[in-house]
């Protein structure tokens, strides 16, 4: 009996071992998204501005003193989405060896992850995916925000008026923009479909996709090349890249687009490309209160979609169920529908208004207020 319990006592510690070092590859893997890593102040700060929402994460562990075994549980909290801990995206974390029912790991695994942390990251995500019967791929995305459903109805249409010339050669030139491409896909004069929404939708999003990754291009190579810290920028535009390109994939999955749709695509993004290339190499401030106006504009658009759609004027769309991919991105619910898809989006195109408009009013070697995945 004595050596019976001292076998199940040592496989218990191992079993613990295995849910902490599980714990210290996520948090580590947390810690070190961003330049310089983020303090736990203003990792609460951003939560309170956000309203992130926060998904209770149990690990169990089991030790011993001396002749018996005491059980202490302790109780973290994970963040959905932020600092891309995948380990930590189901409810309930615990070793596989302790939990009757869950798949156990072969000797080959068990090697594989002791001499590689990130794949025992992605087994851990295995396996939790295999338990609920989910798909086991993952999704390859950037921190971003997960709204509430406070901050999503709270969103409002605003404006930031012009300081100086250049914020009003900003605006104008997106009052310029917006004005032509009402008139040619018929936004400013008809009355839109279902299929119109979607060709606007998505090749806005192409186009939204853009100055994001150029700008952080363009930050990246400014550090390499002056052999200085970037204070943070590049992080929050590739997210704010992403986000859009998360919209145009999406809106995919309810239209594909046929060869004149896709060939407009191309032709723009060439001229925009440069375009904004060419002009955040000269000034930076004007592309980013361009980008900002920009987002108000958006904010306009999904805001005149929200209200058609609960009109009644898009009968089609009345019970159309989000996306997989739109509910795996910003974790929702299964009954969500097209209309809470549209909200979110309108969510993040809110937040990347304020993003850029401060971007505008920072000199560039100002440090990014924003941490990874506000």
């Amino acid at each position: 009996m004595k050596q019976h319990c001292s076998q199940r006592i040592a496989s218990l510690r191992g079993g613990g071992r295995d849910a902490f070092a599980r714990l210290a590859t996520t948090t580590a893997s947390s810690l070190a998204s961003g330049n310089g890593g983020v303090r736990a102040s203003t990792l609460a700060q951003a939560r309170r501005h956000l309203s992130l929402r926060l998904a209770p994460t149990t690990m169990t562990s089991t030790t011993s003193r001396t002749s018996s075994a005491t059980s202490t549980t302790m109780t973290t909290r994970g963040r959905w989405c932020q600092g891309g801990a995948l380990a930590w995206s189901r409810a309930n974390t615990t070793s596989a060896a302790m939990t009757d029912g869950e798949p156990k790991q072969t000797q080959e695994e068990k090697k594989a992850a002791a001499s590689n942390p990130s794949i025992a990251a992605q087994q851990t995500v295995e396996r939790a995916q295999q338990q609920s019967g989910k798909s086991t791929r993952v999704a390859y995305t950037l921190p971003h925000p997960i709204w509430q459903n406070e901050y999503v109805d709270a969103v409002e249409i605003n404006h930031t008026p012009p300081e100086n010339l250049t914020d009003k050669l900003a605006l104008n030139t997106v009052r310029l923009m917006r004005f032509n491409f009402d008139w040619m896909s018929g936004y400013s004069w008809g009355k839109l479909t279902e299929a119109d929404w979607l060709r606007r939708i998505i090749f806005l999003e192409t186009v939204a996709g853009v100055p994001g990754s150029v700008a952080a291009i363009l930050r990246h190579l400014h550090s390499l090349r002056r052999l200085k810290r970037d204070h943070g920028w590049i992080h929050t535009l590739l997210e704010e890249a992403e986000n859009e390109r998360m919209h145009l994939l999406t809106g995919l999955k309810l239209k594909q687009p046929g060869k004149i749709f896709r060939t407009a695509v191309w032709v723009t993004q060439g001229i925009f490309f440069n375009f904004f290339f060419a002009a955040y190499l000269v000034s930076p401030r004007f592309c980013h209160r361009f980008v900002g106006y920009l987002e108000e504009e958006a904010v306009r658009t999904y805001t005149h979609l929200l209200h058609d759609l609960d009109a009644g004027k898009l009968p089609e769309w009345k019970d159309t169920p989000a996306p997989e991919i739109a509910r795996q991105y910003w974790k929702m619910g299964d009954d969500a529908k097209w209309r809470d898809v549209v909200a979110l989006i309108r969510a993040d195109e809110a937040h990347h208004r304020e993003v850029n408009h401060t971007f505008a009013n920072l000199q560039l070697e100002q440090d990014n207020p924003f941490p990874p995945g506000h």
